[in-house]
């Protein structure tokens, strides 16, 4: 939509100027014809100053087509007028001597300038024909042609043509000008947004520190280092304790700016050749390549919680929180990046286990996992068979008109005993343990069902958005089982919209593409979930039939007061925009934010400003509300 309003604005843009242009030009002409009838009258020329005559008030005429907005009409009509009117004048005249001669070369100009090419062709051709029927008129006096000997004469003509040219050339030489100064601030403008994109793809738009795609890089040149040394490899992995409570009493704005404290001082305690890397949410992981022992490790780990631990100034007021670390050695001189991730993962547990604010390192021990991720997998297992997880919906917005599109379907666990738990704690734990393939296929079977019941009325164009994990991809029937839903539940796939993750895209499979062509062929929409958070590899955007750039709520909520997340925010934007691709702004909580996004272009958008995800009779409410009813009974 936003593209198609850009192309209407941009024709409206050239129409107006050859409209400009062409009033331009037959100003031009008729004052140029206005001088040569004087001067033809003077010296008593009257058969030419009579044609002259004519066509000054025929070309007069043409200003009524360009009043009615028939700019090309009266654009050809010119240069007809005028091939005819100077033929005339150069055969009762000098024939191929005459200075009238000359006008077929500004003729020849205005056609370059007004006309199509096809018509310029046919111009051409014209002129060429005419030249060669007046050479031959001449060669063989089929004319009689009179050469003029009055130098004042020849002086004034001369003078007339040579201006109007001159003019017109002057015209065609600054369009151009203006033409190449655009494209360089174009490609001044592409080139400032691909180091955008360049930097998002390998930093945390938040902390500016590297993102984990930089982060593997570093790692493999720190592992070679320090096996080149015959020195340690130690990772360190870092989980901010509380911080979900904190961020929600504090608010989100608050949070960022805490998790920035966070970063600067882990950055002034971490040696020069060491990386800080922020994993995702609160979560960071250090490389360190200099430590020959646990005892060296130990000390990094206390400088690191006492300094975490001291107050923070966030808003003005001081705000303490806490870290657990885990810690964990290379065994092997080869050993993988993620192995070693998921050990100080592993050890960071056991840390929070210990009362938090403390650090473990791993050991072989630790293999098993966490008890509590055993109970919480285990009530997984009950709560799927039981009915115990919900679908909330949240609404997504239009941001041009404010009408609501669509809805993205969020998974909610109310756990008989403990409450709700959030999806940061138990969706992890269902990727690794594989229920996410039955969980997912729960999801997509439900959001199926209930998009039918709200498309059958009036909202037969609304849209729900289903969450996939790349385990469902590699481990489950995927392709069935969204046939199966769409099929048992009558359900047109235009209505489904299927939100892919970056670390699924970038595996780039064979049977990834086969699968992701099949949903965009039966018209299933596909969507790519917090652009710019993770690898953030653009290759794939050509790949694979995305259409939606969803932007991170990181990014949204932190663009009001940071430059940097402002310019990240229209760098997607405009990426998407150059690629065909519609945005969706995740995370907007206040009227500034919207009007900040509906300026860059973003297309759509969701968050606390209009609502939170509702369970489905309060979404239905919520549409009734804004007079947008949907049906709810069942089809």
């Amino acid at each position: 939509m936003e593209i198609l309003a850009k192309e209407v604005l941009f024709n409206t843009k050239v129409r107006s100027f050859k409209k400009r242009r062409t009033v331009q030009l037959l100003v031009l002409t008729l004052f140029s014809i206005l001088l040569s009838v004087v001067q033809n009258t003077i010296n008593q020329n009257y058969t030419i100053a009579i044609i002259l005559s004519i066509t000054f008030f025929v070309i007069s005429g043409l200003f009524y087509y360009i009043k009615k907005d028939k700019v090309l009409f009266a654009s050809n009509c010119l240069l007809i007028i005028l091939i005819i009117s100077m033929t005339q004048i150069i055969a009762i005249g000098s024939g191929l001597k005459d200075v009238g001669y000359l006008a077929y070369c500004g003729i020849l100009i205005y056609g370059g300038m007004l006309g199509t090419k096809r018509f310029y062709s046919l111009l051409l051709a014209s002129v060429l024909l005419l030249t060669i029927c007046l050479g031959l008129a001449n060669v063989f006096n089929w004319l009689e042609f009179k050469v003029e000997h009055k130098p004042w004469v020849i002086l004034i003509d001369t003078f007339i043509v040579i201006m109007v040219i001159g003019f017109s050339i002057w015209l065609l030489i600054n369009d151009l000008s203006n033409l190449f100064g655009k494209l360089e601030r174009e490609n001044i403008r592409v080139k400032k947004s691909e180091e955008k994109i360049k930097y998002l793809a390998h930093h945390d738009p938040l902390t500016n520190l590297p993102n984990r795609l930089s982060t593997l890089e570093r790692f493999k040149q720190t592992q070679n280092l320090s096996n080149q040394q015959h020195q340690s490899l130690c990772v360190i992995f870092l989980d901010l304790d509380n911080f979900k409570t904190i961020n929600d009493s504090m608010g989100h704005t608050a949070g960022d700016d805490l998790l920035k404290s966070v970063s600067q001082r882990l950055l002034a305690i971490i040696p020069e050749k060491g990386t800080v890397c922020r994993q995702a949410g609160d979560e960071f992981i250090l490389i360190l390549g200099e430590l020959g022992s646990p005892d060296c490790a130990t000390k990094v780990a206390l400088k690191i919680l006492d300094s975490i631990g001291k107050p923070h100034l966030i808003n003005n007021s001081e705000h303490v929180i806490t870290c657990s670390l885990g810690i964990a050695y290379a065994s092997e001189p080869d050993e993988e990046f993620n192995a070693l991730i998921h050990k100080a993962d592993i050890a960071m547990y056991k840390a929070k286990d210990a009362g938090r604010n403390a650090y473990r390192f791993y050991t072989e021990g630790m293999n098993s996992d966490v008890a509590k991720h055993l109970n919480i997998i285990s009530d997984m297992r009950i709560a799927l068979k039981e009915g115990h997880f919900q679908l909330y919906y949240q609404p997504q917005f239009d941001l041009n008109s404010l009408k609501v599109i669509a809805a993205e379907a969020l998974l909610r666990w109310k756990h008989p005993v403990q409450g709700f738990i959030s999806p940061d704690t138990f969706i992890p734990l269902a990727e690794k343990s594989g229920l996410i393939v039955d969980i997912g296929k729960w999801v997509i079977e439900e959001s199926c069902r209930q998009a039918k019941i709200w498309c059958s009325g009036k909202q037969e164009n609304f849209i729900i958005a289903a969450n996939l994990s790349s385990v469902q991809f590699k481990r489950g029937n995927l392709e069935d089982i969204v046939q199966k839903a769409l099929k048992e539940n009558n359900l047109n796939p235009k209505n489904l919209e299927l939100e892919l993750t970056e670390s699924l895209l970038i595996s780039d499979s064979p049977q990834l593409q086969n699968i992701l062509n099949n949903f965009s062929s039966h018209g299933i929409h596909l969507s790519l979930d917090d652009f710019g958070t993770g690898y953030s590899n653009l290759a794939y955007l050509h790949k694979f039939n995305v259409e939606t750039l969803k932007i991170d709520q990181s990014f949204v909520k932190g663009m009001l007061k940071h430059p940097q997340d402002e310019n990240l925010v229209k760098a997607i934007i405009n990426l998407a925009q150059s690629l065909g691709l519609r945005t969706l702004a995740e995370g907007i909580e206040d009227q500034q934010s919207l009007e900040k996004l509906q300026e860059f272009g973003c297309e759509c958008g969701q968050g606390w400003l209009w609502a939170p995800a509702l369970p489905s009779q309060k979404f239905e409410t919520f549409m009734e509300d804004l007079g947008t009813p949907l049906k709810a009974e069942a089809v």
